[in-house]
C-alpha cells in the first residue's frame, strides 16, 4: 500500500516538477516530496506492535520465570512451548544482527516503537519496545519476550524487525491473594522474590482463565512449596482472601 502511494505521488511530482522553471520551486517540490515519503515511512513503523501473548489453554503449567516487575507481576514462559519458540527467535535474531553495524536511521527513536535491541550482559539480540527516550538519547527498552527493561544505546538498537508474525512469548501473571505489607512493594521484597523464582522451573495453576493479563495464579516449586503462602508466612507480604462474587 505504501509503495503504491509513493509511486502515484512520484508520477504526479515529476509532472509538476517538469512544469516549474525556478530553482526555488524545484527545491520546494523536492523538500515537500521527501517530507511526505519520510512521514509515510515513520507512520508505518510506529503503527506496528508485536502481537500480544496468547493465553494458555491449560490451567496447569510448567514454566520458568524471567522477570519480576515493581508491581510484583511475574513474567513466565511455559515449558516446553514458549521456550522452544524463544530459542528459534534468538537463533534468527543472532543470525541477522550479530556483528552488525547500525544505520543512521537506527539512531533516532520515539516512545512506542518496536525494535530489536542488544542486551548488554550477553550481547544477544532480542525483540523490544521503546518505553521512553531519555535526554541523553538513550532509550528505556522493554524486552517483550521476557518482561525486563534496560537502558539501551541507539547504536545497539535496530529498526529492521523480524518474526513479526510471532506473538510475545512471555505471559504476565500475578500471585492470587498476595499483597504488599505497605502501599507498594518494596525493593528488598522484590529482590528476594526475584532471587527465589527467576530462572527456576515452577508449577503454575491459573485461578481464572481470561484473555487479559496479568493472569491470577498460584505458583509452586517443584517440591510443592506455595511461593505466595511462603511470602505471607515469613512477613514479606500480607494475605488477602479472594472474594467470590
Amino acid at each position: 500500500m505504501l509503495s503504491k502511494v509513493i509511486s502515484n505521488f512520484s508520477l504526479s511530482f515529476l509532472h509538476r516538477l517538469w512544469e516549474r522553471t525556478t530553482e526555488t520551486q524545484i527545491y520546494n517540490s523536492i523538500t515537500f516530496f521527501a517530507d511526505v515519503v519520510l512521514a509515510c515511512c515513520e507512520e508505518s513503523q510506529h503503527e506496528f506492535q508485536w502481537l500480544e501473548a496468547v493465553a494458555p489453554t491449560s490451567s496447569a503449567l510448567t514454566c520458568s520465570v524471567s522477570h519480576v516487575d515493581w508491581d510484583c507481576n511475574l513474567y513466565i514462559s511455559t515449558i516446553p512451548h514458549n521456550q522452544e519458540t524463544l530459542r528459534i527467535i534468538q537463533s534468527v535474531l543472532q543470525s541477522k544482527y550479530a556483528g552488525s553495524t547500525h544505520s543512521q536511521e537506527d539512531l533516532h527513536w520515539t516512545a512506542g516503537e518496536a525494535c530489536i535491541a542488544q542486551f548488554h550482559l550477553d550481547k544477544m539480540w532480542y525483540r523490544g519496545m521503546v518505553l521512553k527516550v531519555l535526554d541523553t538519547g538513550e532509550c528505556i527498552v522493554k524486552f517483550v519476550d521476557y518482561g525486563s527493561e534496560e537502558r539501551c544505546k541507539p547504536a545497539n538498537m535496530r529498526k529492521g524487525l523480524f518474526l513479526t508474525e510471532v506473538p510475545v512469548q512471555c505471559l504476565t501473571v500475578q500471585m492470587e491473594g498476595v499483597r504488599p505489607i505497605t502501599e507498594h512493594w518494596t525493593e528488598d521484597v522484590l529482590d528476594f522474590l526475584h532471587k527465589t523464582v527467576v530462572d527456576q522451573v515452577l508449577r503454575v495453576n491459573i485461578i481464572q482463565a481470561r484473555d487479559t493479563f496479568p493472569l491470577p495464579v498460584n505458583i509452586f516449586t517443584k517440591s510443592g512449596l506455595d511461593i505466595g503462602k511462603m511470602l505471607v508466612r515469613n512477613g514479606y507480604a500480607r494475605g488477602e482472601e479472594r472474594i467470590n462474587v
